[in-house]
């Protein structure tokens, strides 16, 4: 059947799915990206009450998913999509066949079998389908040993040597009865001749002697008479009596039946209390019926029926020569008159050190006559990860800090006080727990001989009872209170504490609740929230309005966003007083650092983190982000200085928090500073889809347009190394 296949030329093909941007056949570009279950969106400037800005106090994550998004399509769970088409020419295709086509991923040394392809015409899958149904009907025929006793015995032949069983026992039984009853019958008369004779002889024996006691008495009376002596009368007639009976012809004792005058046959019963009723039989057990039915198997059927059992995985390889496979991709009967292409969607994880995957293809042909026919393996498939970590500046692991003769350090509390109430009480919910975190942060400021504090001020953030609340003197009032507890417990032993800790409260903070606002994905009026809180409009007019109009909102606003808004900063100013000049310059390496590049190279963030987070940076910037970790990356980034790579990493996270006008700002000064960041741009999803939305492809070629010539070549050589690097 498969002679045409030797008659062409095609073969199955697997391509990459087409794109706008695909320039090199066989190749794509997947960019990864990471999906968190505890992502932080929040700065450090408007961070919720409970959280911390310190990358000292990031922990490791319950769950950290990196996932791989390929440009063509969105990746999910932990995996990359390695997708891909398979194609399949109509001469390769028949009824009286299938193709199997075998995907092969390879990444590293890895070769990982993929789930196959099964393209079948509809007599192939006829035939499968019968080949099942007879081969299910040989198994259906094979009787379980369980079932033996219903199928394999002799029932009739059991029956018959059970009966022939009882009938022995019935005539040993009958025949001992029968012997038993004819001695009794002996035994009966006998002793019947026997007490006749006796009786005689008692009565012939009874009347002799009452003879001479009769005449005992008349000599006795003739001798009274006469008065003589009567002595010895009666012994001398007993004489008389017992000679006479000795002249009698019958037996000097009575007869009696004795073992010696028993016949032969019944002296085994002689003595015995014999009772008919009571003689022992035998009855078929239920072991004796098993011994009867263990040889009454029919061994022939059993002996075909095992050999059945023990044959059925050859019976099935001959009977079911094209057995119906699951766990396959596909598997499906097609119509052999039009070319075939299917999108097989792969979702790989990525791990350690994976930065190529390639795809390729074994494909086969089977035929119902059993003939087959192997096809030339297709083309294979490279597919290059893009990852975040791929932005690292390994230049800064020989770090050049700058030594700043003048700081500041800010730490912020988030005081609770009880409703229209101005006095701060430690045991106030967790009040205490917040002044001791202060307190140990001053105490690692004051230990530090290098450093002195010049002035604390303290500036409060609404310090309110509810968002739509404004009172002056109670803010001040609250303020001062936190500053007096501070004064005698926390600053207690600093010198002239009372004249450089200062206080400042803050106006109405609306803008820092409108941001709230747009962070939180709960509240489902965020825009018309925020209109209202923009026009500054008075704080109970703004209250009625978000009340009536956006109930359940405004419970949010109210119990949720507000509380965590409520605020003080204590800014530590400090200086160096040993130092002469303003700044200095001073060459960092650390191999603890240098590891912690290598971890996050390796996606291994949480560890890293713990290596590269005594040298905040860049690269520690990068590594939050990594992690989702957005708002610390933020606050990181903003105290960092200015260049192409701090400004593209803003852009990403800056799109993670939902401020997408800041990030388009960001990215153009990113390019602009760096125009390779317009190529990166393509890889990394968020900030490619940042580019689409708002259509910012006329503004990169514009600053591409700026470029002078020099800068071109760079550009182009740039772009021929990645496209020799691609084809090799």
């Amino acid at each position: 059947m498969t002679r045409p296949l030797f008659m062409q030329s095609k073969r199955a093909n697997i391509h990459l799915p087409k794109t706008d941007n695909d320039t090199i056949i066989g190749e794509q570009i997947i960019s990864e990206e990471v999906t968190y279950s505890h992502a932080d969106n929040v700065s450090g400037s408007s961070q919720e009450g409970k959280k911390s800005s310190s990358i000292s106090d990031i922990q490791q994550l319950d769950e950290l998913v990196v996932i791989a998004k390929a440009r063509f399509t969105p990746e999910r769970k932990g995996k990359v999509n390695v997708n891909f088409d398979i194609h399949v020419p109509k001469e390769l295709l028949s009824e009286n066949w299938q193709v199997i086509l075998s995907p092969k991923l390879l990444h590293n040394d890895s070769v990982v079998e993929l789930n196959k392809v099964l393209l079948k015409g509809q007599l192939f899958a006829d035939k499968q389908k019968k080949d099942v149904e007879k081969y299910d009907a040989y198994l259906a025929s094979i009787v379980s040993s369980s079932d033996y006793d219903k199928k394999f015995l002799d029932h009739k032949k059991i029956k018959k040597d059970i009966t022939k069983q009882q009938n022995i026992y019935w005539k040993l039984y009958n025949k001992e009865w029968k012997k038993q009853n004819k001695y009794l019958a002996w035994k009966h008369m006998m002793q019947d001749q026997y007490n006749k004779a006796n009786l005689k002889r008692r009565t012939i024996h009874t009347n002799i002697y009452d003879k001479h006691m009769r005449l005992k008495r008349e000599e006795a009376v003739k001798l009274s008479i006469k008065n003589k002596d009567t002595t010895g009368l009666h012994n001398r007639y007993v004489r008389k009596y017992n000679n006479h009976i000795k002249q009698l012809p019958f037996s000097k004792t009575e007869k009696e039946l004795t073992l010696k005058k028993t016949p032969r046959e019944y002296k085994a019963y002689f003595g015995k209390e014999i009772q008919l009723h009571e003689i022992d039989n035998y009855v078929v057990t239920e072991k004796d019926s098993l011994d009867i039915t263990k040889h009454r198997y029919l061994k022939n059927k059993i002996l075909k029926n095992e050999a059945k059992e023990a044959n059925k995985e050859l019976v099935y390889a001959r009977m079911v020569p094209y057995p119906i496979e699951t766990g396959m991709k596909l598997d499906t009967v097609i119509e052999p008159y039009d070319n075939f292409t299917y999108l097989y969607e792969l979702e790989y994880p990525v791990v350690s050190g994976l930065n190529t995957i390639r795809i390729t293809m074994d494909s086969h042909i089977k035929a119902i006559d059993q003939s087959g026919y192997t096809l030339i393996r297709p083309d294979t498939l490279s597919y290059f990860i893009s990852s975040l970590v791929q932005l690292v500046d390994t230049t800064l692991i020989r770090n050049e800090t700058k030594i700043y003769k003048n700081m500041y350090s800010v730490e912020t509390l988030y005081p609770k006080f009880k409703t229209k109430q101005s006095k701060f009480l430690l045991e106030e919910q967790d009040n205490a727990k917040q002044v001791d975190e202060l307190m140990h942060a001053y105490n690692n400021l004051i230990n530090n001989t290098d450093l002195r504090i010049d002035s604390i001020q303290i500036k409060a953030y609404n310090l309110f009872d509810g968002p739509f609340e404004f009172d002056k003197t109670l803010v001040n009032e609250r303020i001062n209170s936190i500053k007096k507890q501070l004064l005698t417990h926390t600053f207690k032993d600093l010198q002239y504490a009372d004249k450089i800790v200062t206080t400042t409260s803050a106006n109405k903070e609306w803008g820092l609740l409108s941001q709230a606002v747009k962070d939180n994905s709960d509240i489902g009026n965020k825009e018309s929230i925020v209109s209202i809180l923009s026009n500054r409009m008075d704080g109970q007019e703004a209250e009625k309005q978000i009340q009536e109009q956006f109930p359940a909102d405004y419970i949010i606003l109210k119990e949720d966003i507000y509380p965590e808004l409520n605020k003080i900063e204590l800014l530590f100013n400090l200086s160096r007083p040993g130092m002469e000049v303003k700044d200095s310059i001073q060459n960092q390496y650390t191999p603890e650092y240098e590891e912690g590049i290598r971890l996050l190279q390796n996606r291994q963030y949480g560890e890293a983190l713990e290596k590269l987070k005594n040298r905040p940076d860049y690269n520690t910037a990068l590594c939050l982000a990594c992690m989702g970790y957005n708002g610390r990356a933020f606050d990181l980034l903003s105290t960092l200085d200015t260049n192409a790579n701090t400004e593209y990493l803003l852009t990403l996270v800056l799109i993670r928090m939902n401020r997408e006008e800041e990030a388009i700002n960001h990215l153009l000064k990113a390019c602009e500073l760096d125009t390779r960041k317009i190529d990166r741009a393509s890889l990394d999803p968020e900030i490619a889809g940042l580019i689409n939305k708002h259509k910012l492809n006329d503004k990169l070629e514009e600053i591409y347009s700026q470029v002078d010539a020099i800068d071109w070549k760079a550009i182009n050589r740039i772009k021929e190394v990645k496209l020799n690097k691609t084809e090799q």
